[in-house]
């Protein structure tokens, strides 16, 4: 490796500072993380404050979900029912707010996520939206599921995840395959890590999260380890030549310098003095470094990653811009997770079996307000269309229905034309139908 040279009072002054590394030249390992690993995963989170702001910006406007039980048959709000009781209130410690968030973060993180069920004694591994008590969100750092080593060819889960393990410490609790609900993320690499796993975002992010990390510290290692940024040298000179200080002079040169000049605050930038001194710079221009410039790279890798507009994370912060921004995120981000989630959770408890289903909506979300007259109008005008149409016996309702983006509803007369409808199954008024 080649060095430069420097004078032992020079060297005194750097000491160990990594700064170090930007007067040698050479060769140099690159560092990377090791973002195959659960805790790695946590660590980006924690560490990498662009991605946790990024994460918990999401998460939060998906909990801003309004959830709804609906009938199958009618396609009405049922209140009161034992689910919605429970989502409100999952657990004894967290509220609805807190467990999506959680439940969120979590999958965001680490790609999966893990919800358990619990059920009154005696209903065994029998859960559903009707005999469900609790909800908690398990841990995925230390929750784990246990392959049977059949994955093709079988129709029950259970044939497939033999259980779920929770290892916290010397505590190990077992979940059958049943009680937890798992939502994952694609899962590409089968040769690496537990085949029942989805990958984590993260994990596909290893050269800019350790990219990132290295940037931080520069940055740090800059601003707080700057050592000495130049030199001053005798530049007193008169006819007999370059006059020396003497040691008082250099003695309060030197303390003044190092109790009252420096970059941080209290402290004076510029030195003042009756001594005819020249300055000579030592330091590498930071500016070459172009570590702002680089983290910008990488920042907008993560908000390609999770979904999030990159214009928000640098343009201006008006209310305009954050407004359209937030529902690109809900548009992006937000509303496929949660029809993802939600489906999951329809799935889970058994729903369709009871005649149920819960929704979610985000209607009611004042940055997704925009389009809504635009929306009405066009429903409307469509709505007129089909009525006739339903009218002339070329279609039924459930066509209807189908066309507005609505769910059918399971009654034969549904699928029936007009004019194959008596009178008891609505056959003389369609008023109602799609709204």
């Amino acid at each position: 490796m080649l060095k430069i040279k420097l004078p032992k009072f020079i060297k005194k002054s750097i000491g160990s500072s990594p700064l170090n590394f930007f007067i040698s030249t050479g060769s140099a390992s690159a560092k990377w993380w090791n973002t195959g690993e659960k805790a790695s995963y946590k660590k980006a989170y924690v560490y990498i404050s662009d991605i946790n702001q990024i994460i918990d910006h999401i998460a939060k406007l998906f909990s801003n979900v309004k959830i709804s039980v609906e009938d199958l048959k009618t396609g009405e709000e049922i209140l009161g029912t034992n689910i919605e009781r429970v989502l409100k209130n999952p657990n004894p410690v967290t509220s609805q707010q807190e467990f999506l968030i959680n439940a969120f973060t979590e999958h965001q993180i680490y790609g999966n996520q893990y919800t358990y069920a619990v059920v009154p004694a005696g209903f065994g591994d029998k859960i559903t939206a009707d005999n469900v008590e609790l909800l908690y969100a398990l841990p995925s750092e230390f929750t784990t599921p246990i392959p049977t080593g059949r994955l093709f060819g079988v129709k029950e889960k259970s044939q497939i995840v033999d259980r779920y393990e929770l290892k916290i410490g010397s505590k190990n609790i077992s979940f059958t395959a049943d009680e937890v609900m798992h939502k994952k993320e694609c899962k590409i690499n089968y040769d690496v890590g537990n085949i029942l796993e989805g990958d984590s975002k993260i994990g596909k992010l290893q050269f800019p999260v350790s990219t990132m990390d290295a940037l931080y510290e520069a940055d740090n290692v800059v601003t707080n380890n700057l050592g000495v940024m130049g030199i001053y040298t005798n530049d007193n000179v008169d006819d007999a030549g370059l006059q020396p200080l003497n040691g008082d002079q250099v003695k309060s040169l030197q303390s003044d310098f190092s109790g009252r000049y420096g970059m941080k605050f209290g402290k004076v930038q510029q030195i003042i003095t009756n001594l005819k001194l020249k300055w000579q710079q030592t330091l590498p221009n930071v500016q070459t470094l172009r570590i702002d410039e680089k983290q910008k790279k990488y920042q907008a890798s993560f908000c390609r990653a999770f979904g999030f507009p990159i214009d928000m994370f640098f343009g201006d912060s008006t209310f305009s811009n954050s407004d359209k921004a937030d529902k690109i995120i809900y548009q992006n981000a937000v509303i496929p997770f949660a029809k993802d989630f939600f489906g999951k959770l329809n799935t889970w408890l058994k729903t369709d079996e009871l005649g149920i289903r819960i929704k979610y909506s985000y209607d009611h979300i004042q940055v997704l307000q925009g389009d809504k007259k635009t929306e009405s109008e066009t429903f409307k005008n469509l709505s007129t269309t089909l009525t006739a149409q339903y009218k002339d016996g070329l279609i039924t309702r459930n066509d209807i229905l189908t066309a507005l983006g609505k769910d059918k509803i399971k009654n034969p007369a549904f699928d029936k034309f007009y004019y194959e409808l008596t009178p008891d199954e609505g056959g003389q008024s369609i008023t109602s139908i799609g709204s």
